[in-house]
């Protein structure tokens, strides 16, 4: 077995150094270069499993050390798209600070508006981000905003859904009653097939 980096692979530039035999200089290359590639693979073991996270003392990954995420509103959970990847939500319901909502759409959701969460009455959205995942495979179009104004953070030219890409649109609307802010499709021919979005509101 060897480390991922497969360091004790690689090809020598100059391969007659490095036959396998013992003794010399090329004994004791061959035996450096086993050796880096066996604390590559030890250390590699370790960061695996090196953090242990969890959401209000309950285990979401495993591991010696442990991040616990607790308080009202906060959510941890393993995403399920990007292994070694944990996703950590913060609503911000609280008053003052900073906060956002975010939600993961599948292609499968088209043409519905989907919610993306509540934005509180006197919370002010700074910007929008949204993330093409894995990119649509028809021409659809998308917008975020909520029911009175469905293109008022995003409209259909500021993103292009097939292309896996990251798109970013400020803001600076305030809120003065408490909104569901939702990602709406725009009709397309064909329904998708493929595709996953991520959009993430940011707030204060």
């Amino acid at each position: 077995m060897t480390s991922r980096s497969c360091f004790s692979r690689e090809v020598p530039q100059v391969p007659h150094l490095l036959p396998r035999r013992k003794g010399g200089l090329s004994g004791e290359i061959l035996d450096l270069r086993l050796d880096v590639d066996k604390a590559f693979e030890c250390f590699e073991q370790f960061l695996d499993v090196y953090l242990q996270v969890e959401d209000e003392e309950l285990p979401v990954s495993a591991g010696p050390a442990i991040l616990n995420f607790s308080g009202s509103g906060v959510a941890a959970a393993v995403d399920p798209l990007i292994p070694g990847r944990v996703n950590v939500v913060i609503p911000g319901a609280l008053a003052g600070g900073n906060g956002n909502i975010q939600e993961i759409i599948p292609h499968s959701l088209f043409p519905a508006g989907v919610p993306i969460g509540v934005v509180e009455a006197g919370r002010t959205v700074e910007k929008v981000l949204l993330e093409v995942l894995e990119s649509f495979d028809t021409p659809t179009q998308v917008t975020v905003g909520d029911d009175v104004a469905q293109a008022r953070f995003m409209t259909v030219f500021d993103s292009n859904v097939r292309r896996a890409e990251s798109y970013l649109a400020e803001s600076g609307f305030r809120y003065t009653a408490s909104t569901v802010v939702k990602l709406f499709f725009v009709d397309s021919p064909n329904p998708p097939t493929r595709g996953v979005l991520r959009v993430i509101v940011y707030f204060s």
